[in-house]
């Protein structure tokens, strides 16, 4: 039997299917389609779904998945395997805690420290005694180049990249010394993070994932283990936790 987890983002649709805690396929869509859907998950036997959705208001896939699956929604509601010590969970974004959960999985003891770099670059803390205390939020890459060229008169909106060819200290030219600013401020930012998190909780572990992370992992000054996809294992991590919880 297989689990299913769908993740879905302001610009992606994440699909993932584990089976218990392994890792089995990950397909993205652009948009909700349930041919595609069917195309991806075909030859599974599923049972149980968790999705996660920031994006749509009136959920189009409820009808079609509710009918087929167990479904599970990310909200407050859910079961977590970490105490949720943040002041407004309301507000708190359930990405922001299924990280954590991840990346407890992984690392079964001692302080968490998870950094996600994506829209947004997230710190998230999860202390040695499993508490999800909170962290901080900043600026991500795309949005720091396109806050460059909306609030100047004459520099251009660069244009996020898997990769850079160019990331030198000193940029040559324009395009060079906006993505040299942008990409080594971050670092330097993540950096200190670091530093000042480790002045104040012993056995700390750093985790970095987010769709941005590989231009920061192997960078930092600082031991920090990367994880991509760390949102969707915790996502299922959540799941499997809700149907034993269930059952």
């Amino acid at each position: 039997m297989y689990n299913l987890v769908i993740d879905i983002g302001n610009t992606s649709i994440k699909v993932a299917i584990y089976k218990g805690e392994e890792f089995v396929l990950m397909q993205v869509m652009e948009d909700w389609d349930e041919k595609e859907f069917n195309s991806i998950t075909k030859g599974y036997f599923i049972k149980n779904v968790l999705i996660s959705d920031v994006r749509y208001q009136q959920k189009p896939y409820l009808p079609f998945l509710t009918e087929k699956f167990t479904c599970f929604f990310a909200d407050n509601d859910l079961k977590m395997p970490l105490i949720n010590r943040y002041k407004t969970p309301e507000t708190l974004g359930f990405d922001r805690l299924a990280q954590c959960v991840g990346a407890r999985k992984y690392y079964a003891t001692g302080n968490l420290l998870v950094i996600s770099c994506g829209t947004c670059i997230t710190y998230n803390f999860v202390n040695d005694q499993n508490e999800f205390i909170g962290g901080g939020i900043s600026p991500g890459v795309d949005v720091r180049f396109k806050s460059l060229h909306d609030y100047t008169g004459n520099l251009p909106l660069i244009e996020i990249k898997e990769s850079f060819d160019v990331m030198e200290l000193v940029g040559r030219n324009t395009e060079e010394s906006i993505v040299s600013g942008v990409l080594h401020g971050i670092q330097a930012e993540i950096d200190g993070i670091i530093d000042s998190y480790q002045e104040n909780y012993d056995k700390l572990t750093c985790i970095i994932t987010g769709g941005n992370w590989s231009y920061f992992a192997y960078s930092l000054k600082n031991k920090i283990f990367a994880h991509p996809n760390l949102v969707l294992f915790g996502l299922n991590s959540i799941l499997l936790y809700n149907v034993t919880e269930k059952n």
